[in-house]
């Protein structure tokens, strides 16, 4: 998306009066205005932050309930009740899986980045109850600009507790625009926010050769390798200076922190295709074996009334985005087929409902927590059939896809767009999508949940509403934007999705919403219910412990003190966690749980894990022998460290005890069975823990 102008706009006709309040102008049904160059069909710009002393005294906006699903007006919620204006376009939701009650929901609510000062976004610390409007993700370091950007942006919450971010961004003193990307540990905080900034200028996430990227797409993940480490993944479009040829290509950032992109290489062998300035739908999603995906489009041909004739294709990286490959490729791009040939509405000028460009990819994908791949795309029967979208499994083995037959989500009596898919721990697929009434032009936000993606469990429709916005002449506006986004967070589904604004005033805006659906059939996250050896000897050469438990699978990583460790699955009861000389080179206790695989995660309850100082201490003299029924009943007293005892008998009284066979106990007290009477026994007590025993 090449900019010719560095001259912003607002996204929406909007009316500053006094007070700080904004209204459309003279009353009337606000005009949506498209972004400033129509040569450049999918540049899409901020609206400046809103103040926030505009924000409502007594906020309050509770969240309403349909078919069992929560939903909440977000930007109403944070104190916000604003005429004319969008608020919610493509909007984006993660949460920490280390704490599913912290959310960040993203879409083009405003920034000052064109001034210096920061970008918003939205954040709850309750499960989406309550929502914040937050000014506190700073421009890229050493940059300069005058566009409000960020123009594309995306986060997701890793696996460490740090949020990822990557911003679509223009620097005016350069030749093309670029992606950063920051991260943060304490998001409403901005001095908390990073960029990788040698010499005080934030490296680019895309490699500096690139022309004109656009729409970057993040997602973090385990390394191949080792799920102890976080890969970042971006994935964005490159496209020549005349914007009519594009290319997919996928950046990382393997294990480091600060992010460091040190990997950028192409999702597809045939460099720039033809997209007839559409996007190619970019999106990426990440595995719970390290493995990446990526789902994108090729146009084939430009039929008539805004209809494109298209193939939707899925490539692969099994090496942590070093290389993109399928072994059984069928395709000139090195991908695979997922649906060839296919009718889509969409690109430039291509709107529905008279106020929503579809400028690239009506696509979705994600990964399940035993490395299924979902996909999600559009297509209509006909030319001028209805728009419907359908949902195929794609499996994986050695290097080759698998794609499954489609199943069609939705009815052929209304057109359907902007999918989002995400997958829980049972296997249960969501949808979250948007509907159009070709008739009455009324749009809908629907919520589908399959039960292993095959049998229809759950179909929920929210509010139905009429564009605030009348229809516009600029071919690339749109009141919605290209995307939206849900989550599987451990067994529910987190989504967001723009639409009529809740509030008195904002009934003539588009405002981002919030909803939170739980699982329609019975799941489970893994549970840890032991930790063997429950203790360790300090500096010892014990470098692994078996983590013991339920429902864990290929994915699940242990944590020790916080902080993940390589984790080798065995069963569905069993993972080996990798120990470092760190972690037990001091003694004391250890915490131990452990994270589910992606997508969900699910952080299980925590065990101690012991680390011991050296042998323990010897009971000393204080060894007693009584008669007991024909036994022997031995007593001692206690010893400092010890976790058992050993107890020999021997036949012989002073040096070495020639009796190699013994008991133990893990008590102080032992009841010996002799074998005849008459015989003379002596016994030696040695106290024990994982560092040996006293002698």
């Amino acid at each position: 998306m090449p900019l010719r102008s560095a001259t912003s706009k607002v996204a929406v006709s909007l009316l500053l009066v006094s007070g700080g309040a904004l209204v459309p102008v003279r009353g009337q049904q606000p005009v949506y205005e498209g972004d400033p160059e129509s040569s450049s069909p999918t540049l899409h710009v901020q609206p400046p932050a809103v103040p926030l002393s505009s924000r409502l005294l007594t906020p309050a906006v509770p969240s309403s309930v349909i078919n069992g699903i929560t939903y909440i007006d977000v930007f109403l919620s944070a104190g916000f009740d604003v005429s004319g204006g969008d608020f919610g376009n493509e909007p984006a939701v993660t949460a920490n899986p280390l704490n599913p009650a912290q959310i960040v929901l993203t879409s083009f609510s405003g920034s000052y980045w064109a001034s210096g000062g920061n970008s918003s976004f939205f954040y709850s610390s309750d499960a989406g109850a309550t929502w914040s409007y937050v000014l506190a993700v700073p421009p890229p370091t050493g940059t300069t600009t005058n566009i409000n950007c960020p123009c594309d942006q995306n986060m997701d919450w890793g696996r460490n507790g740090v949020l990822y971010g990557t911003f679509l961004h223009y620097d005016t003193g350069a030749a093309v625009q670029s992606v950063f990307s920051a991260e943060s540990t304490n998001p409403p905080n901005p001095l908390s926010w990073t960029y990788h900034a040698p010499g005080g200028i934030a490296q680019t996430t895309n490699l500096p050769a690139m022309i004109d990227v656009d729409q970057p797409w993040i997602w973090s993940g385990p390394l191949p390798d080792d799920n102890s480490q976080t890969n970042v993944c971006v994935a964005y479009d490159n496209f020549d200076a005349g914007f009519n040829f594009s290319e997919i290509r996928g950046a990382d950032s393997p294990g480091a922190a600060p992010l460091d992109f040190t990997r950028d290489a192409p999702a597809n062998t045939d460099g720039q295709a033809y997209n007839d300035g559409m996007n190619p739908g970019t999106r990426m999603a990440v595995g719970p074996d390290g493995k990446i995906y990526t789902v994108f489009q090729r146009l084939v041909s430009v039929e008539a009334g805004g209809v494109k004739r298209l193939t939707y294709l899925v490539n692969m990286s099994a090496d942590g985005g070093q290389t993109w490959s399928v072994a059984n490729s069928d395709h000139p791009s090195g991908a695979k087929i997922v649906a060839a040939n296919v009718y889509s509405f969409q690109g430039n000028g291509s709107k529905i409902g008279n106020v929503n460009a579809l400028l690239g990819g009506i696509d979705a994908i994600t990964v399940d927590k035993n490395g299924t791949v979902w996909v999600v795309y559009g297509s209509r029967p006909t030319l001028t059939g209805n728009d419907q979208l359908y949902l195929v499994p794609v499996t994986q083995i050695a290097g080759s896809l698998t794609v499954g037959p489609p199943r069609t989500l939705t009815s052929s009596t209304l057109s359907n767009y902007l999918p989002a898919v995400a997958v829980l721990p049972n296997g249960e697929v969501g949808v979250l999508f948007l509907t159009m009434n070709p008739t009455t032009f009324q749009f809908q936000w629907r919520m589908v949940q399959w039960t292993n993606g095959i049998t229809l469990a759950k179909s929920t429709g929210f509010p139905a509403f009429a564009s605030p916005f009348a229809p516009s002449p600029p071919s690339n506006a749109r009141i919605f934007g290209d995307y939206i986004q849900l989550r599987a967070v451990g067994c529910s589904f987190y989504g967001t999705f723009p639409a009529k604004g809740a509030g008195a005033n904002s009934a003539t805006s588009i405002d981002p919403y919030f909803m939170s659906a739980p699982s329609h059939n019975a799941c489970s996250l893994p549970t840890l219910t032991a930790v063997v050896p429950s203790a360790i000897c300090a500096g010892g050469s014990v470098l692994t412990v078996s983590l013991e438990g339920t429902g864990f699978s290929n994915g699940v990583t242990g944590r020790i003190g916080g902080a993940l460790r390589r984790t080798d699955y065995n069963t569905p009861t069993q993972a080996i966690m990798n120990l470092q000389a760190a972690d037990s080179a001091t003694p004391g206790v250890v915490s131990i749980d452990l994270l589910g695989p992606q997508p969900a995660g699910g952080l299980t309850g925590s065990l101690p894990l012991t680390i011991e100082a050296g042998p323990a201490a010897s009971p000393g003299a204080t060894l007693l022998a009584s008669p007991s029924a024909g036994n022997v009943a031995l007593s001692w007293g206690s010893a400092s460290g010890a976790t058992s005892y050993r107890i020999r008998r021997c036949l012989v009284t002073g040096g070495t005890c020639s009796l190699a066979p013994y008991a133990t106990s893990a008590t102080t007290t032992y009841e010996d069975a002799v074998l005849a009477d008459g015989n003379s026994y002596w016994y030696i007590v040695d106290a024990v823990n994982s560092c040996g025993a006293s002698q």
